[in-house]
């Protein structure tokens, strides 16, 4: 393709396909054959990846256990079926093998690809070596593994946000109660354990009622129902602990959304003190 002076830059299609985007992710490679071996790391170096080259299954796995690879691609044609057996060691290496696995398979036959799957093979590159088909093969894989990265950090920034959430949650002097729409307990913190008496397993699925004297038990209006306002509601009342005894005390109620769930955040305050205070004085 020709480009006269001053029409600007111009490009074939073949250059304008979106590259895999660059990293320095870490690849292993495992064949015996040399050619083989070298189109690959060519291929993965070309997209910016790190290849790490083995001809024996036994120093590949030596480096897989120092760091397991992003990607791995293994010759199942070496010797005595090694290639299928570094391929098993590397789904249950102990800190986890969460990436891809691309095999170089020497047949198409039905008990090939079983054996490849349970080897824990993802993808295959079939023999004679198509050097697109490699590309596309890389390219789909890359994908795959950021797919699978973002998940992982997702996940991460989850169990991060849940474990923000448990201190905090923890950390509030006041007796605190997740409470159901149908008047169940769903969660608790330490403190209204140690209010109550009841320990955590004992909380969860105990109705809110039951901590209410029978007496007692209309001075709760709004804290489950429709009429509960988003702006939330306050009162005082009395509770009524494990061992039976009863001690006054002031409860906030809010509505929250939590996992698509509307739930009623329950925080007791003990005022046992304050009244024992009010009648001393």
């Amino acid at each position: 393709m020709s480009c006269r002076q001053g029409e600007g830059p111009c490009f074939s299609y073949a250059n304008a396909r979106r590259q895999p985007e660059r990293t320095l992710m870490r690849t292993l490679v495992v064949s015996r054959d040399s050619a083989a071996r070298m189109f690959i790391e060519d291929v993965l170096r070309s997209f910016g990846y790190l290849a790490e080259v083995h001809r024996e299954i036994e120093s590949a796995w030596a480096s897989c256990q120092r760091e397991a690879p992003a990607l791995a691609v293994v010759d199942l044609t070496l010797p005595q079926q090694t290639g299928f057996e570094l391929c098993r060691r590397l789904r249950v290496l102990p800190q986890g093998f969460p990436g891809i696995i691309l095999a170089l398979a020497a047949g198409s036959r039905t008990s090939d690809l079983q054996d490849a799957v349970d080897a824990g093979v993802d993808d295959y590159v079939w023999r004679p070596i198509d050097g697109q088909v490699v590309r596309l093969r890389l390219t789909m894989a890359a994908q795959r593994l950021r797919v699978r990265s973002e998940r992982r950090q997702r996940e991460q920034a989850l169990r991060e946000s849940e474990l923000r959430y448990r201190t905090l949650f923890e950390a509030v002097p006041e007796a605190i109660l997740l409470v159901s729409m149908d008047g169940r307990i769903v969660d608790c913190n330490q403190a209204a354990c140690e209010l109550y008496g009841y320990g955590r397993v004992e909380w969860i699925g105990r109705e809110m009622q039951e901590v209410l004297p029978s007496d007692a038990h209309g001075l709760l209006p709004g804290l489950i129902g429709e009429h509960l306002s988003s702006a939330g509601s306050s009162h005082r009342t009395r509770h009524r602990r494990k061992d039976g005894a009863e001690f006054p005390c002031e409860v906030s109620t809010r509505l929250v959304t939590l996992n698509g769930e509307r739930q009623a955040i329950v925080c007791v305050r003990d005022r046992s003190s304050l009244a024992e205070k009010s009648a001393s004085g």
